[in-house]
């Protein structure tokens, strides 16, 4: 029993070591930017979703990311969102 806790723990040591990824997909969807305000204070927020050849993920930019992205993120446009993306 401790040799699999063990490896449990070792695997989700390595996971949480694992800090670089990457997602690659069209843009099939985009919104507008939205401004709301809330208890936690106001701002900016936009999405988008991506597809590949197996399934969808939809990726939401708050604030400073929302300014800096919507610009760039193109309807039907491949792209590749990673670590160093945010």
């Amino acid at each position: 029993m401790s040799t699999l806790f063990n490896l449990i723990t070792h695997f989700l040591y390595v996971i949480l070591l694992s800090t670089r990824w990457s997602i690659k997909g069209v843009v099939t969807n985009k919104t507008d930017i939205h401004h709301y305000d809330n208890a936690r204070g106001e701002g900016t927020v936009f999405s988008f979703d991506l597809r590949d050849s197996t399934n969808e993920i939809r990726v939401i930019a708050f604030n400073n990311d929302c300014k800096r992205f919507h610009s760039i993120i193109q309807m039907k446009q491949v792209s590749i969102i990673n670590d160093d993306f945010f």
